[in-house]
């Protein structure tokens, strides 16, 4: 290989990538820059589109709070506090329950039998199992943007 394939090769891709951004419509590049993504990185206006989609989606999701101030728990806290409220209530639980069955267990046996004194105990509970809930489907997302990024900047 010599030194002028080389050299043509770096300015071929330096040419490349700046005439894919000039493809695209001033709006799209604006769009992309507010969403914190550089319009160099992006080859084509329905890619762009593609990217701008995601990134609004996953605003949306991130910008999702519970009416309730809640406390982020681990999932295993949850299951513990979930399994000691049950206990007091007289609930028999196992291990294959989930968080979302328990509560509904609990919740269920609070209403039947009028045990308002665990009322709040267990809307606690619920409240840090959904904010638990949204944490976790906020990762996916970023984590959904960022394969699809990674495609798309692979040309897969």
């Amino acid at each position: 290989m010599s030194i002028n394939s080389i050299g043509t090769q770096v300015n071929y891709e330096s040419y490349n990538s700046y005439s894919t951004t000039s493809s695209l419509s001033e709006e799209t590049k604006r769009k992309l820059l507010a969403l914190g993504i550089d319009p160099k990185t992006v080859t084509s206006e329905a890619q762009a589109q593609i990217l701008i989609e995601n990134a609004v989606k996953m605003q949306k999701t991130q910008n999702l709070t519970p009416s309730v101030k809640c406390e982020c728990s681990s999932s295993n806290e949850l299951m513990t506090r979930a399994k000691k409220l049950a206990s007091k209530i007289g609930i028999v639980t196992n291990s294959s329950m989930t968080l979302e069955e328990m509560l509904k267990l609990i919740s269920d046996k609070i209403e039947k039998d009028h045990l308002t004194q665990y009322k709040t105990e267990a809307q606690n509970l619920g409240c840090d199992i959904n904010n638990l809930t949204s944490h976790e489907n906020s990762m996916y997302a970023a984590m959904n943007y960022s394969a699809n990024l990674n495609k798309m900047m692979l040309g897969l």
